[in-house]
């Protein structure tokens, strides 16, 4: 009986979440010095000539949603410089036969933030990584799979770039 009235109010609990995603509340705004003077996104790294990077763009994008102005001069004195992007696709599954079944994706941001506001340039790296299974029946499917998680995963980079950036105490 005790264990059947658990798993009811278990049930409840679980119930009332809704199924919403883990959110952070209480969001710590961007710093004002940022949001005031703007800040100006560096690529210090190798790409190939024309190619518009999705972490470089999607950084542009989130920053100017959240009213910061993204300055187009590199004497602007906040600087997010990315110095490196690395995305990689490893094999972690094979099945019996010995045919590859999952991937595992990950993409790695290396930057900083320079700005006269802080003692020392601040040098972080981001880290993201999602799996892929691989069904032998939807071939045609898994190449629109990997696009899409890609995506992903740079949109996960960013947001963790900005929550890095919401993060920082200048008191």
């Amino acid at each position: 009986m005790k264990r059947g009235l658990a798993l009811v109010s278990l049930l409840l609990v679980l119930s009332a979440c809704g199924g919403e995603p883990f959110r952070l509340h209480h969001n710590r705004p961007i710093p004002d010095f940022v949001k005031q003077q703007g800040v100006y996104i560096e690529e210090a790294f190798e790409q190939d000539p024309g190619r518009i990077n999705g972490v470089v763009e999607g950084l542009r994008n989130a920053l100017e949603e959240r009213k910061v102005p993204v300055m187009s001069s590199p004497q602007t004195p906040n600087k997010i410089v990315i110095t490196r992007i690395r995305e990689n696709r490893t094999v972690s599954g094979y099945s019996a036969s010995r045919q590859v079944r999952e991937y595992n994706h990950t993409i790695e941001v290396d930057y900083k933030l320079v700005s006269p506001y802080i003692n020392a340039p601040i040098e972080q790296t981001i880290r993201a990584e999602r799996s892929q299974v691989y069904n032998s029946t939807y071939v045609l499917g898994t190449a629109e799979e990997e696009i899409a998680i890609k995506q992903e995963l740079q949109q996960e980079a960013v947001r963790l770039m900005l929550l890095r950036l919401q993060a920082l105490d200048l008191k």
